[in-house]
């Protein structure tokens, strides 16, 4: 796999640890006693934590062929598609000022991306 496609898949991972974690903390039980009845004990919780281990693995895979300074810089595509699917599907509501600060982010991926 070529490095940019190791990157892209540390950036997938990341954003699904994130809307896995996000999705988690909104459980609300609060009649359900015991430390795995709040957030900890959603199954979509520990699907998070896979991804970031996973992330890690692929991460170091990266940084054994790429330089750091190239390689994170394009994983600030994180928060352009943890935007998109918040906005998307947990129907989180963006502004128009964040928006304008994704394209600002696009815009920087492109010029390192293309160095």
């Amino acid at each position: 796999m070529s490095i940019y496609g190791l990157i892209l898949a540390c950036v997938c991972l990341v954003t699904v640890g994130q809307l896995c974690f996000r999705v988690a903390a909104r459980r609300d039980e609060a009649g359900k006693k015991g430390p795995l009845s709040g957030p900890l004990g959603h199954p979509i919780l520990w699907l998070g934590v896979a991804a970031f281990i996973a992330h890690f693995c692929v991460w170091m895979l990266v940084l054994n062929r790429a330089d750091l300074s190239v390689a994170y810089p394009l994983m600030s595509l994180d928060y352009v598609l943890i935007t998109v699917l918040s906005s998307w599907l947990l129907k989180e509501r963006v502004h128009s000022r964040r928006w304008i600060g994704v394209a600002f982010i696009v815009l920087g991926v492109v010029l390192i991306g293309g160095s």
